[in-house]
């Protein structure tokens, strides 16, 4: 049991290499560099560069889990849609999501894959 919490620990809150319960080896979380995607209208890679990003990082992965989920609330946006693109509009889409990251004490806004690379997490946790 204490195996399972030590590998929790490190999962979670610092980010690091831990060995699962069946014994596989998980990789450690590191930044993501995505290649500049040029259909991209927020032009990210202007706003941040890498040293941006790496301080980005670590901060992130020191916080606790209820931090984390307050860091993911102060970065993201949940909209209503603003428009219809179907004639019927019987779309099931009902929000649209803003995703942002901290710069010089300003949000800025980024697109969704750059959020989940820069601080390696999945989609799921946001």
């Amino acid at each position: 049991m204490w195996r399972q919490l030590e590998a929790k620990i490190e999962r979670e809150n610092e980010g690091e290499e831990y060995e699962d319960a069946k014994g596989k080896c998980k990789r450690r979380r590191e930044i993501q560099v995505k290649i500049d995607c040029g259909k991209c209208k927020f032009r990210y890679t202007a706003k941040f560069n890498i040293e941006e990003q790496k301080s980005i990082f670590p901060e992130f992965w020191m916080l606790t889990d209820n931090k984390k989920g307050n860091f993911y609330s102060k970065t993201t946006e949940r909209n209503e849609k603003d428009r219809k693109r179907t004639k019927i509009g019987n779309s099931r889409k009902k929000y649209s999501f803003e995703y942002s990251l901290m710069k010089d004490e300003i949000k800025t806004r980024v697109c969704k894959q750059f959020y989940i690379g820069t601080l390696d997490i999945s989609q799921r946790r946001i």
